[in-house]
């Protein structure tokens, strides 16, 4: 299973093209339920463990906390996320009849 890694941060100072990477996302609608992430503050990662829930509009979200199992509500505004995908993407496929 491919693992692609993502940061999420709704900072103004993180928008410059010279502190982003390849994986750098603004938007937090990006990130779903099941989705296993990293909170990280001042490069140190604080917490880590999966989504449950997420705001996109008032920019938390809540996660479960590996580990301890505890809900922990995050202000994306304060915190960078690194996300880690868990389940592998869905293809649907159509057919047109004639």
């Amino acid at each position: 299973m491919a693992t692609k890694a993502v940061v999420v941060s709704k900072s103004a100072e993180d928008r410059t093209p010279s502190r982003l990477d390849e994986g750098q996302l603004l938007d937090l609608e990006m990130l779903g339920e099941g989705d296993r992430i990293q909170v990280i503050e001042d490069y140190t990662s604080r917490y880590s463990g999966v989504v449950e829930t997420s705001a996109p509009s008032l920019g938390i979200i809540w996660i479960r906390l590996e580990g301890l199992g505890e809900r922990k509500l995050i202000l994306c505004t304060d915190y960078r996320l690194r996300q880690n995908r868990t389940r592998q993407w869905d293809l649907t496929v159509f057919s047109c009849g004639a």
